[in-house]
């Protein structure tokens, strides 16, 4: 009866790996980052489990992914390369208590003040 039973087309789960593995996430953390449990992922990455199209939208959204990238492995990884620091930005602040993101937005309000005040000499 293992006739009946369909082959997982692992390329998808190996592109989602690459990206993971892009972002410096663990297992766990890239979880968390899309809402599902670690478990899941491994058994992604490990061709256990066929990637649905509601997956793929959650790693493209959360991460500027290339969902024609994702599907076929053509064209770039990512959407937009450019935005990778900002992301980067986001996760840490967002992983921050209110004090220390505080402190963080008032250090980033000097430097704009300070950078404007250099363009003008």
């Amino acid at each position: 009866m293992t006739g009946n039973k369909q082959k997982v087309d692992t390329s998808i789960n190996n592109r989602l790996l690459e990206i993971r593995k892009a972002k410096g996430l663990t297992q766990e953390e890239f979880a968390n980052r899309i809402k599902i449990s670690r478990s899941m992922i491994a058994s992604i990455e490990e061709g256990r489990r066929e990637v649905k199209d509601h997956l793929i939208s959650l790693v493209c959204f959360t991460f500027a992914a290339n969902k024609h990238w994702i599907k076929t492995g053509e064209g770039t990884m990512f959407d937009n390369p450019q935005n990778e620091r900002l992301e980067r930005i986001i996760y840490h602040f967002n992983n921050l208590d209110e004090n220390s993101q505080d402190f963080i937005l008032q250090h980033l309000d000097l430097l704009i003040e300070y950078r404007k005040k250099e363009s003008i000499k």
